[in-house]
């Protein structure tokens, strides 16, 4: 075996001190990919979780399994409007707001219907579904199943950032697109219920290459690693405003969105009823996070309302909705949203086998 560079021992001695975590490393002195015969033993988990969070294992370990279901049961949701930038025509859609799962009103997902996901929807189950059938987490193996889900010719949106993507795949290039948009956020659901009980700094480094598979806008890993640091101390019994304040302090130090936060609380200071104009509609992330946090502080204990609000809200609604329904699952609140949102889902019984191939059904 090579020996550990002094650059390498001092990672290592970093994140042991940080997270109790002793990587081990392979002969080119490489962190392992997550398999199962590298996980965290429960035991190591349990001493992990207990000196982070106020609430019990088990708690937190459902709490990070229903992500998944919550996150695609929001996507579903905002499919009706989604994609629509016209609040009169949102209106004439849905006059009395959005409470069931819909069939899109864009002209972006032809041959969808009610129950189904949008794209990032559809990418996140593709996510989950090679977890399932591999056993273990690799940015290389999800690349390679990312590509082949579009090569199977799905019936699903292709994006900017797919495009870009996979056409530089066909070129022999692994650079991801240069996109800003906060969908590759949206669809991390699987990967962090997969890695619930590893080391939170190890959930964030998966975290940022899981995107960045994509979207090479740095600020789009940086607020994966927010949402992934925000979701570890929610799930954990603090509310989101301690938790986005906590990831902020503890993260990378992104002032961008650090600005955003504070953009954020003086809107709801102020009682802004709709900051859409203030805050944006649109995909990139510097619309998308600001208002997924407005919509996840103004309406924290109402979580149904939370969702169908931002549905009706249109723009990028879904992109906000899955992260919003990864909130509202770390807070112990899968069970307060309209039980027919995920059984109504189209996908379902792909969900549901999945889930359990990975030991993460309820």
């Amino acid at each position: 075996m090579k020996p550990i560079s002094s650059s390498r021992f001092l990672l290592c001695t970093i994140l042991a001190s940080v997270t109790g975590w002793v990587p081990l490393l392979t002969a080119d002195n490489q962190l392992p990919e997550k398999n199962s015969s590298n996980r965290t033993t429960p035991l190591e988990a349990n001493k992990h979780l207990r000196a982070n969070h106020r609430i019990s294992i088990q708690q937190f370990s459902t709490r990070m399994k229903n992500i998944v279901i919550t996150s695609l049961a929001a996507d579903s949701l905002s499919l009706g409007p989604h994609w629509l930038y016209d609040d009169s025509e949102i209106q004439k859609h849905y006059p009395i707001g959005i409470s069931q799962l819909d069939a899109p009103r864009s002209n972006y997902h032809p041959g969808k219907s009610e129950g189904d996901l949008t794209h990032y929807g559809d990418q996140s189950l593709a996510l989950l579904e090679s977890l399932a059938n591999r056993q273990e987490w690799s940015a290389n193996l999800w690349r390679t199943d990312w590509a082949a889900y579009w090569g199977s010719h799905p019936q699903s949106y292709q994006d900017g950032a797919t495009k870009a993507t996979l056409a530089n795949l066909k070129d022999g290039s692994k650079e991801p697109s240069d996109s800003s948009d906060i969908s590759a956020v949206s669809r991390m659901a699987p990967l962090l219920a997969y890695l619930w009980d590893a080391p939170l700094e190890e959930r964030v480094a998966a975290a940022r290459a899981q995107v960045s598979i994509t979207h090479g806008y740095t600020i789009v890993a940086d607020a994966a690693e927010f949402f992934t640091r925000s979701l570890d101390v929610i799930a954990g019994g603090a509310d989101f405003e301690t938790a986005f304040e906590s990831s902020l302090k503890t993260g990378n130090g992104n002032t961008v969105l650090s600005d955003y936060f504070t953009a954020v609380k003086d809107a709801i200071s102020k009682d802004t009823k709709k900051p859409y104009d203030l805050l944006g509609l649109s995909c990139s992330v510097h619309k998308a996070f600001p208002l997924t946090l407005w919509f996840a502080l103004t309406f924290e204990n109402e979580p149904t309302k939370m969702i169908s609000e931002n549905a009706i809200a249109g723009g990028d609604n879904s992109a906000r909705a899955m992260i919003l329904g990864m909130l509202i699952a770390a807070q112990g609140k899968y069970n307060e949203l309209p039980a027919e949102w995920s059984r109504e889902l189209n996908s379902k019984p792909r969900i549901d086998d999945a889930l359990a191939k990975l030991n993460l059904s309820q």
